[in-house]
């Protein structure tokens, strides 16, 4: 135990004391909130507006309606977050295997599976971490723009939900780049995750406007989380805004924001999402279990 607890306090030192990496690891986060900041929220915010329209005062709702929108963004932030931070963390095995720094792990008494761990649990924290980093500013900025904090219980579930996410998405990455050999592919890799997480979360532009996309991304476990955090982030603020609309209208607008997940006619329950991201996590450390029985095997 004393040897996965040393390779991860050694992993987790290079990783902050890299500044640069520390910065492109939240490179996506920055290119969401500029992209909001600039050109999307007021965007949302009328778009929402004439959907309530026929409801008596609904003028009087932008801020809630600023509440709701700014909630469904952090929510986004938060699950971006536990993609790309996990991939930056495993990223380091290829930096070590291209510079011959695991040859040195391999002549040390430390075992195969201790230096994986070591990986993987680093991956963990600094993800929880850089999470609980994003969640405070997000917190803070919802208030400063008229919206409440989250009480101690729906806090409770986002941690949980964080900690379920950065654990599986550990998982699924440490499976792609057990086979990258060079920072070249490490790069290319990192900027496609960066990238298409934001659609596949439905966290640049909401599921809603995606159409059939959408509806293919709704599959995808990075939904699912995305989902689960707007369920708690945005429960406050869509019975604000939406206080005396119809039941339709309400469920219209929870759906094209991925705060709920319809395929077809079934709705997702909170702990179906939990369930499927349960499996996905146990099929992925065990196809990651299997690559690396094989690997020993030939090492």
């Amino acid at each position: 135990m004393q040897v996965i607890l040393n390779l991860t306090m050694r992993n987790m030192k290079k990783y902050f004391r890299d500044r640069a990496a520390v910065f492109f690891s939240f490179l996506s986060i920055f290119i969401v909130i500029f992209l909001y900041l600039f050109f999307l929220a007021d965007m949302q915010v009328r778009e929402i507006l004439n959907s309530i329209s026929g409801i008596p005062g609904y003028l009087e709702r932008e801020t809630d309606i600023r509440f709701m929108v700014n909630s469904w963004l952090v929510a986004g932030l938060l699950t971006v977050n536990t993609i790309t931070i996990p991939i930056s963390i495993l990223s380091m095995n290829v930096e070590d295997k291209y510079n011959k720094i695991g040859n040195d792990f391999h002549a040390t008494p430390a075992k195969r599976h201790q230096i994986v761990m070591g990986y993987i649990i680093s991956a963990w924290i600094i993800g929880f971490i850089t999470s609980l980093v994003v969640l405070a500013v997000g917190e803070a900025y919802i208030v400063f723009k008229g919206g409440t904090l989250l009480g101690f219980v729906d806090l409770l579930k986002v941690l949980g939900i964080l900690a379920m996410s950065i654990i599986m998405f550990s998982g699924m990455f440490y499976i792609i780049v057990i086979f990258l050999n060079s920072s070249t592919q490490v790069a290319t890799v990192n900027t496609l995750v960066g990238t298409f997480s934001g659609f596949l979360g439905g966290i640049y532009v909401p599921l809603g406007i995606l159409g059939t996309v959408g509806t293919v991304i709704k599959f995808f476990p990075l939904a699912h989380i995305a989902a689960l955090l707007r369920q708690v982030f945005m429960k406050d603020a869509l019975e604000k805004v939406f206080w005396g609309a119809p039941e339709s209208a309400i469920a219209n607008i929870r759906n094209f924001y991925g705060v709920d997940l319809i395929v077809g006619t079934h709705l997702f329950k909170p702990f179906e999402l939990i369930l499927i991201i349960a499996g996905f996590t146990v099929l992925c450390y065990g196809i990651a279990m299997l690559i690396y029985g094989r690997m020993k095997r030939k090492h």
